[in-house]
């Protein structure tokens, strides 16, 4: 969608036109000590000369170039092209962070066939620290990892038959990843969270789009509330979804009427999904979905962490 106020494409540019970001990424899936390794690009339009390195440098990845940017769905049609058992899904700004990344993961899968997906950890270099975005305290990570709800995008295996048989990602930005963890555990498959597993993440986003990133943020998670939870209860979600939202953009100090787009926003995206989108779950599935937490708490842990990653950032930006 186009924002009155802000260009959204221009978000969407920056994530497409990165070629040298590309690049590098992908030099280093060579450094990996498994050596059967299927790499699939699919780019959403770059015009900044990205086919033309891919072709020269990578002709034994396998790329496709998008005349329009088709968000998440290029995961989709990743996974499509791909032959593996198993997939890593991940960003142009992100590679493993060790050379035995996919072989200790690939490891891991064969002690436990019984779980579906591993999420790992990320580890944000622009910022100089670890997102241990796991919402449980814990002293030990057994074995077959700790059950989780949620996985990062920069840093997740599936099992083939897995993501596919729950749909693949949905066709927006943001928050994907949690609404195909949702279907995959309503669909009674197992996430384990081992923080072994890592990531490097870039964060090559430009913090002019911050206020974007945003509005698009605070419709997506309201979106999903409204999509799996039963009307009062996501009403109810949302409320303190849209508290923290707000706060967090007063805390950005976002001009007044890019936090009315984003109030409008979310009641918008919240009334379609519940219109074209809404799945009827049993409680058990929500119980899955939500492993006990509240949405206050949830959100709170959220603007908590979005608050120290700013200025974690601005501290490393600005010494």
């Amino acid at each position: 969608p186009r924002s009155p106020l802000f260009p959204y494409t221009t978000l969407f540019r920056s994530i497409r036109n990165r070629r040298d970001v590309l690049r590098d990424c992908l030099l280093r899936y060579a450094e990996q000590t498994h050596g059967d390794i299927e790499l699939v690009v699919v780019d959403n339009g770059s015009t900044d000369g990205t086919p033309a390195m891919m072709a020269e440098r990578f002709p034994d990845v396998v790329y496709r170039w998008m005349p329009d940017n088709i968000g998440p769905l290029a995961l989709n049609l990743a996974a499509s092209l791909a032959s593996g058992e198993f997939f890593w899904r991940t960003d142009d700004d992100a590679y493993p962070a060790t050379p035995d990344t996919f072989e200790r993961a690939l490891a891991f899968f064969a002690r436990h066939p019984d779980v579906d997906v591993l999420a790992g950890e990320v580890v944000q270099l622009q910022g100089g620290y670890v997102e241990n975005w796991y919402p449980f305290d814990y002293d030990t990570v057994p074995d077959e990892g700790l059950p989780v709800h949620f996985f990062h995008g920069c840093a997740v295996m599936f099992r083939r038959n897995v993501f596919i048989e729950a749909g693949g990602f949905h066709d927006r930005f943001y928050n994907e990843e949690a609404d195909l963890a949702a279907r995959i555990l309503a669909l009674g498959n197992t996430i384990r969270y081992v923080p072994s597993i890592r990531a490097h993440h870039l964060g090559a986003f430009d913090r002019r789009y911050m206020s974007v990133r945003w509005l698009l943020m605070s419709r997506q998670v309201v979106r999903f509330q409204f999509k799996y939870f039963p009307f009062w209860r996501a009403a109810g979600r949302s409320s303190v979804i849209a508290v923290v939202q707000i706060m967090l953009g007063l805390f950005h100090r976002f001009h007044p009427l890019v936090l009315l787009e984003g109030i409008s926003g979310m009641m918008t995206s919240g009334l379609s999904a519940r219109r074209t989108e809404f799945r009827v779950l049993t409680k058990e599935q929500l119980d899955r979905i939500t492993m006990g937490e509240s949405q206050l708490r949830v959100s709170w842990r959220y603007l908590k962490s979005a608050v120290r990653r700013r200025t974690k950032t601005g501290q490393k930006q600005n010494p």
